[in-house]
């Protein structure tokens, strides 16, 4: 190889002209008989050596981690307990659509708070530990830092005093029901289930207007057995309730001054060409039986 590299060197230089000696100058080289590029020997690899390839050489695809979620916004302290779990329930669904580990998953929780949660995640578990965590057990920390106990006891207090006002239909009272139990959250203790339904049932009983209503449902209660059976029933007392109440809804629309208008009768030519008249019975019959003895008297 190194005879092959000095003949390659040789052929491609040409001659050289060395100065004289004692002149006490260096002379460059003379390149006047360079030969043509076309005429240069050629370097060709050798068979065992196998060109990288493209993708070897320039690594054009590499896995990266999709970026936080715009969607979901910022976690802040004091928004609604039904706000946050909305927030939670995207951010979750994010993150198993993203595949986010623990190293990652408590980071990218993290960057959707604002800078008020983050000190208080900080001051109360301290980033190294928060980083181990889950997106789930991330998630319940931010719960803890964003709602606190006193918003949750708030919130119950709101539903359990919940009652029927008097211009509320039964699906008016139901919805607004269905609005306090969504922020309450309520969980079993031991499973974490929902309890949604379960409390629903109990408080929309206890809080209807109507008396009579009341009684009645509680009567059918323990042949129900779900929650939207307790709602059909009371639907069905509030539309027996509004049927019954339509006479004297009537009569209460008349006014001191205006007059009943009086039962339409027919014509008397009709009531002769009907025929005789059918007998009577009860105290038509007697009254009629006295007029006769009267005249034969």
């Amino acid at each position: 190889m190194a005879q092959y590299l000095q003949g390659l060197m040789e052929e491609g230089m040409g001659g050289v002209e060395t100065p004289p000696a004692g002149s006490g100058r260096v002379a460059t080289a003379a390149w006047s008989n360079l030969p043509p590029y076309h005429n240069a020997t050629r370097y060709t690899p050798s068979p065992d050596i196998t060109p990288a390839t493209q993708q070897q050489l320039w690594p054009t695809t590499r896995q990266h981690r999709p970026p936080p979620p715009p969607g979901p916004g910022g976690a802040t302290v004091g928004m609604s307990p039904a706000t946050f779990e909305a927030w939670a329930t995207t951010v979750e669904d994010y993150s198993s659509i993203c595949g986010w580990a623990a190293p990652t998953a408590a980071p990218y929780v993290r960057l959707l708070c604002n800078t008020e949660v983050q000190q208080r995640i900080d001051a109360r578990l301290g980033k190294q530990v928060f980083r181990q965590l889950s997106t789930t057990e991330a998630i319940d920390v931010v719960r803890s830092v964003v709602i606190g106990t006193r918003c949750i006891i708030g919130a119950w207090a709101e539903f359990f005093s919940l009652a029927q006002a008097s211009s509320d239909s039964v699906c008016a009272y139901i919805s607004q029901c269905r609005a306090k139990a969504n922020e309450c959250g309520f969980r079993c203790p031991e499973c974490q289930c929902p309890l949604e339904e379960y409390m629903l049932s109990k408080k929309i009983v206890m809080g209807l207007r109507d008396r009579n209503m009341k009684a009645g449902v509680l009567r059918c209660f323990p042949r129900l057995e779900s929650f939207s059976e307790i709602v059909r029933v009371c639907e069905i007392f509030e539309a027996a309730k509004k049927a019954s109440d339509q006479p004297s809804s009537y009569v209460a629309s008349v006014g001191v001054g205006d007059t009943i208008p009086p039962p339409v009768m027919a014509p008397h030519h009709e009531v002769a060409a009907a025929g005789p008249a059918r007998r009577l019975s009860g105290q038509g019959k007697t009254r009629q039986d006295g007029v006769r003895r009267g005249r034969r008297r």
